[in-house]
């Protein structure tokens, strides 16, 4: 219990509810005052409507607005920074076709980011689409980052940094995978196919779906997987869209699309026909083409060994048989030339363990160790090849050594 002090005996304090003060009942002194209620009154007015006594106080506002503020329409700044953001949030919402909820769902966002200090140094516009495009990324809606990039006319790559620092300050984790077929109804609507739009939408999809199966969605762009099952859709449909139509409504690089065409052509399901693939469902599932394009990398680097290695061992082949060729007998005459293989070709030399020992050796032996002009030519042309780099540094060297020897005076002692 809390007591005045100063020497009074006084320990039964008074409370007034209604001013929210209380005071010792011996000498008088206010012990507190303005306390806090959790208890709602409610009072009439001059006008006879009934309105709630006291201040509300916010749990996310650093301070409550004091009578002075409210009196002369004063905020803090932290009110001033929300409102500010949600205007803005409002009017990237607006440009984009999203809903209120969304609206609301990226305040929230907003206001978190604003409570760790976030938005410190970054435009509230980036920092306002990051939140937004998390809304849709939640809600799994038809919207991507270029589309916040177009409306705020900023690169897509700026508001793509802002986001993925965002998810980090915010701890947020295990987003949804952007789904493909999000986005088959939009851009079916920009190329236009008319009556059968429904059609080409369901193979379109039948189409990714199938992608999903052979693990070709992995590691890829939605918006290129979208572009290209709509390219096939609008062909196997008697539709005339080129490669150009696609990249011009989708804003994807041709490549991409050429690449995802090729990776779904490789599959069992893309040497099916129109009928074919939309009454049969394959039950075997390819490979990723990552494991087909590491395959096939392993397999051509076997294959560049082994060639290598036969390429090595014929020319073994053919130094010996030039080796045996220019080395002249003990007697001088020239031995004559045998088919026979490298190993047999080599001299078979009995050398003693102990290298001090040079009983056994003659001097004919001694001369077949020694490297004929062929040989001395063959090797030297093979080392000049492997230490070409340095040898032109060395020539570098050497001529501003030869500069600067000759720039230099001459000392006559």
């Amino acid at each position: 219990m809390k007591t005045c002090g100063a020497g009074c005996t006084g320990t039964e304090p008074l409370v007034e509810s209604s001013t929210g003060q209380s005071y010792c009942a011996n000498c008088g002194v206010v012990i507190e005052s303005q306390t806090i209620r959790n208890e709602i009154q409610f009072s009439e007015n001059a006008n006879g409507s009934a309105g709630v006594i006291g201040t509300l106080v916010s749990h996310d506002f650093y301070s409550s607005k004091s009578a002075f503020g409210n009196q002369y329409g004063y905020r803090n700044s932290r009110e001033v920074t929300l409102a500010n953001s949600r205007r803005v949030i409002q009017g990237i919402a607006a440009g984009l076709n999203l809903k209120t909820d969304h609206v609301d769902m990226a305040q929230n966002y907003y206001r978190l980011a604003l409570s760790v200090k976030f938005t410190q140094g970054r435009p509230t516009r980036n920092v306002a689409a990051s939140c937004l495009y998390l809304v849709c990324r939640r809600e799994e809606t038809s919207h991507i980052l270029l589309d916040f990039a177009d409306v705020l006319r900023v690169n897509v790559y700026i508001v793509g940094a802002v986001f993925l620092k965002l998810c980090q300050a915010l701890h947020i984790e295990n987003l949804p995978i952007v789904d493909p077929c999000l986005y088959i109804h939009r851009y079916a609507l920009k190329m236009e196919f008319g009556s059968k739009i429904d059609i080409v939408e369901e193979t379109a999809n039948r189409i990714i779906q199938r992608m999903k199966r052979d693990w070709i969605h992995l590691g890829r762009r939605p918006i290129g997987l979208c572009g290209a099952a709509l390219l096939l859709a609008a062909r196997m449909h008697n539709f005339s869209r080129t490669m150009k139509d696609v990249v011009d409504n989708v804003n994807v690089y041709n490549q991409t699309i050429q690449n995802r065409l090729e990776e779904f052509a490789k599959t069992e399901s893309g040497g099916l026909s129109l009928e074919e693939f939309m009454l049969v469902d394959l039950e075997r599932d390819a490979d990723p083409p990552s494991f087909i394009k590491a395959r096939q990398q392993a397999i051509i680097a076997q294959k560049t060994i082994t060639d290598a290695e036969s390429i090595a061992m014929e020319m073994d082949s053919v130094l010996a048989i030039e080796w045996i060729r220019d080395k002249p007998n003990r007697n001088g005459t020239i031995a004559p030339v045998k088919r026979a293989s490298a190993a047999a070709l080599k001299p078979k030399l009995d050398i003693s363990d102990d290298p001090d020992n040079l009983d056994d050796v003659d001097d004919g032996e001694i001369h077949n160790m020694l490297l004929t002009n062929g040989e001395v030519q063959v090797k030297t042309q093979m080392w000049t090849q492997l230490n070409q780099e340095w040898l032109l540094k060395a020539e570098v060297l050497e001529g501003r050594t030869t500069e600067h020897a000759q720039g230099a005076p001459c000392i006559v002692s």
